[in-house]
This record gives structure tokens, C-alpha cells and sequence, in this order.
């Protein structure tokens, strides 16, 4: 199994078979998991943004350079993809360290 903590997938090998046979492949995933879902919303999304935002800034080195915070947010999919059994720990520390957009008011 190899999991991909930037867009959030899981990617599962399996033996070759004959097109002409019948295969059947179940994948279980701990109870309460699914009522979590809305924590990965838009997970992969904010990876690619926080990716291109990172990518700008260091274009503009010397004169700047991505800030810490943007650092440790980008690398939780890859910190996810070596370490899949913090996967939960990941995504909160994530959703902590992102910023939240404002309300004006």
C-alpha cells in the first residue's frame, strides 16, 4: 500500500488477474471515519495552493522567502505519506496552522 498524504490517496497493488475472471476487492476503513469526512475537504486543493504560493515566494529569493508556517503546512501531505499512522494528528496540526480566511465586517 502506498499512500500519498498531498492528495489524500491510498493507493492499493493488486496480483494480475484474467479479464475474464470475477474479482472482488473490499477495502474497510475504521468505524467513525466516515462522520470525520469534512476534515479533508478541500485537503488537496489547499496543498496545491500552498505548493504555488511557496513556489512564488521563493522566486523572489533573496529579497524574500516562504515563511515558516507556509513551510510546515505544505510538507503534512508528505510528513502524511512517510508517517500514514499520524494521518489524523497530520491533518489537525494542518487545519491549526493554516490560516482562516476573515469575515469583513
Amino acid at each position: 500500500m502506498v499512500i500519498r498524504g498531498n492528495t489524500l490517496t491510498t493507493v492499493i497493488p493488486v496480483p494480475s488477474f484474467s479479464v475474464a475472471s470475477k474479482v472482488t476487492i473490499e477495502v474497510r476503513r475504521a468505524d467513525g471515519l466516515t462522520a470525520r469526512r469534512s476534515e479533508l475537504d478541500g485537503f488537496a486543493g489547499a496543498m496545491t495552493r500552498l505548493r504555488g504560493a511557496y513556489d512564488s515566494m521563493r522566486g523572489t529569493s533573496p529579497v524574500s522567502d516562504a515563511p515558516d508556517v507556509l513551510v510546515d503546512a505544505m510538507q503534512s501531505g508528505d510528513r502524511m505519506s512517510y508517517h500514514p499512522e499520524g494521518a489524523q494528528e497530520e491533518i489537525a496540526h494542518f487545519h491549526k496552522v493554516t490560516p482562516k480566511p476573515r469575515q469583513l465586517s
